[in-house]
């Protein structure tokens, strides 16, 4: 599956906070501020530029207010203005704790702006400085806005995610940082949404660089709140989707549980958060590509029980997340794909075979294709008798982008007539069953026209099948 979710970087902070003293900590404000207007900008600059630190940090507060605004904050506005290299110098101002939060705040808040805002964050070196003070800082709110402006910037690409990513032992700080605040919900969320955003992108990050976030991301999964939840699988999806290291780190069998959990029980009016749906088939489709051990502990959490409601969701992209999982679970041992057929879930995917679009149809393809590669003689005959072959001779007579579906299709035909040819031989019947049923959906009109077609291992696994057929109907004319 290539399909990604991206983690929202345009998070601008909503809620107004005003400090009304010299403590360390920010207290939340009782009354809304007047917000100053763009034309009063020149003025809050100059007074930034005085040597009256009372005025200083009133100025830098009432840009603060600027760039927090919901709709439209003049980013662009503050940055032509030439103050924002200010605020970075304030950031190192240990003195004036109240004056670091304050420009964190303004600076997060153009992170969260376009590319080329979040660029010129960047260039003024703002990564070392905001990992210094994850590392030395005591004040949360201080540590909240570092953390939220580094989430906005490694959101952006993956070039600054990785120069994130370079600091020396950056998460492991964060992750330090953290455990000395485990009481604090607003600095877990942000924490766990800017480490999905470190885990995220193409090319993806250097796993040995960003596992060390599993262990935060399977606690912050137990969590009862919901967005929470909602970045913590995020996370966990893009670390492992990878390579067997990362799969074989994340298959710990109380975290799938809790994911299956997530899932909608059979005939049942449970309310489905899509945003944690998604994530949770993803990781549990990715441990399914595993070895056998692997595909056993998914199929141990009872998730065959959940999956049918999915197949019928109306949403075509939890389908299609649903159907790649069963196709890793149908590519394990016969035992596996035995439970697969044991469950009736085979039946629901060919019915929605012919129904939905060619994405869905493709999926759907895999799910039987790997069944029939993987299984018994006897497995591979119930694959028959609930219509595979009729659904994969239709998918034959589509136009489908790219040969690989249409190659595959053709070979699992030719994989089932080859399985009842030697059970034929076997037993001394007059006729192949699935030839029969070939032959009356047309299914040798549609080999010979991929006998031409421009891709060669099409055209010739379409003669091989044309062999067959013309070797059958040879036999055929003998016994008469």
């Amino acid at each position: 599956m290539s399909s990604d979710k991206p983690l929202s970087t345009a998070n601008l902070k909503k809620s107004i906070e005003e400090i009304d003293s010299e403590d360390s900590e920010a207290t939340e404000e009782t009354e809304k501020p007047r917000i100053p207007t763009i034309e009063e900008l020149p003025d809050l600059i100059k007074h930034i530029k005085s040597n009256d630190s009372k005025i200083i940090l009133q100025s830098t507060r009432q840009i603060r207010h600027m760039v927090s605004i919901e709709n439209n904050p003049p980013l662009q506005q503050v940055i032509e203005s030439d103050i924002v290299p200010t605020f970075v110098q304030f950031l190192k101002n240990y003195d004036k704790p109240i004056l670091q939060f304050e420009s964190a705040w303004i600076i997060s808040n153009i992170c969260s702006g376009d590319r080329a805002q979040c660029e010129y964050i960047v260039k003024l070196n703002v990564i070392p400085i905001f990992h210094e003070l994850i590392k030395v800082s005591k004040d949360k709110n201080i540590l909240t806005q570092s953390i939220w402006a580094i989430g906005n910037i490694a959101g952006e690409s993956d070039v600054y995610r990785d120069l994130i990513l370079n600091e020396d032992s950056f998460i492991q700080n964060v992750l330090k940082m953290i455990k000395s605040f485990p009481n604090t919900f607003e600095m877990y969320q942000h924490t766990c949404w800017a480490l999905a955003n470190l885990c995220r992108g193409k090319p993806k990050p250097p796993y040995s660089k960003v596992k060390c976030t599993i262990p935060f991301f399977c606690g912050c999964v137990k969590s009862e709140n919901e967005a929470l939840i909602i970045d913590a699988c995020w996370g966990l999806s893009y670390l492992a989707d990878g390579i067997c290291e990362n799969i074989y780190d994340i298959k710990d069998k109380n975290l799938l549980s809790t994911l299956v959990g997530f899932l909608p029980k059979k005939k049942s009016n449970q309310p489905i958060n899509e945003q944690i749906l998604t994530p949770s088939l993803r990781i549990l489709g990715t441990i399914a590509t595993g070895d056998y051990e692997e595909t056993q502990l998914v199929l141990e959490t009872g998730i065959l029980e959940k999956l049918e409601p999915l197949l019928r969701h109306q949403k075509q992209h939890i389908k299609r997340e649903t159907l790649w999982l069963i196709s890793n679970l149908t590519a394990g041992k016969p035992d596996q794909i035995q439970k697969v057929i044991d469950s009736g879930i085979i039946t629901t995917v060919v019915e929605i075979m012919n129904k939905y679009t060619q994405i869905i149809r493709k999926e759907c393809c895999w799910v039987i294709s790997n069944g029939i590669f993987e299984g018994t003689d006897e497995q591979i005959a119930y694959f028959a008798k609930q219509g595979c072959i009729v659904e994969l001779i239709k998918m034959l007579e589509g136009n489908f982008n790219g040969g690989r579906i249409i190659y595959i299709c053709l070979e699992t035909i030719q994989r089932m007539i080859d399985i009842t040819i030697s059970q034929v031989e076997k037993i001394e019947a007059d006729e192949n069953p699935y030839i029969s049923i070939i032959k009356n959906v047309g299914g040798v009109e549609i080999f010979e026209r991929y006998k031409d077609f421009d891709q060669s291992n099409i055209r010739q696994k379409a003669k091989e099948i044309l062999k067959i057929f013309d070797t059958e109907t040879t036999k055929d004319i003998d016994k008469k």
